[in-house]
């Protein structure tokens, strides 16, 4: 890899990271794709080191076969938790990173909601608000 890697951006809008990519790293040489359908191409002829990915428009169509293919890049990083459309990759090939802790502020949320749903007995508690609306009624 050389000082400079060639970077692809590929999600349905790249425009706010690649402002991000060219403030931070204004040397960094990068193209920008947010369509499915034209990955396989950009990656031909421009043979990126690193493709940034983000699965945008469903797993249909998505160009897994070009990120893994013969002439993909030494380097996938994901931009969501799973990898599942992926299928199968040459791990001595390919790097593949993912961002895992993506959902970990909405997962704590749902957590703590459950156990404060049980700590809190809140089934007992619609049980008691159902009891005295039955005693009385409007």
């Amino acid at each position: 890899m050389s000082d400079t890697p060639r970077i692809v951006l590929h999600n349905s809008n790249t425009a706010p990271l690649a402002r991000w990519l060219r403030a931070a790293f204004p040397q960094a040489e990068y193209r920008e794709c947010n369509r499915y359908e034209t990955l396989p191409a950009l990656i031909d002829s421009y043979r990126p080191e690193i493709v940034y990915s983000v699965r945008f428009a469903g797993t249909p169509g998505f160009p897994r076969d070009a990120l893994f293919g013969a002439g993909g890049p030494r380097w996938v990083a994901n931009g969501g938790a799973g990898t599942d459309h992926f299928g199968q990759w040459d791990p001595r090939k390919t790097t593949v990173t993912n961002a895992a802790g993506v959902a970990a502020g909405m997962m704590a949320e749902y957590i703590f909601g459950g156990f404060l749903h049980f700590t809190l007995d809140i089934p007992g508690l619609q049980q008691d608000k159902a009891a005295r609306v039955s005693l009385y009624p409007n």
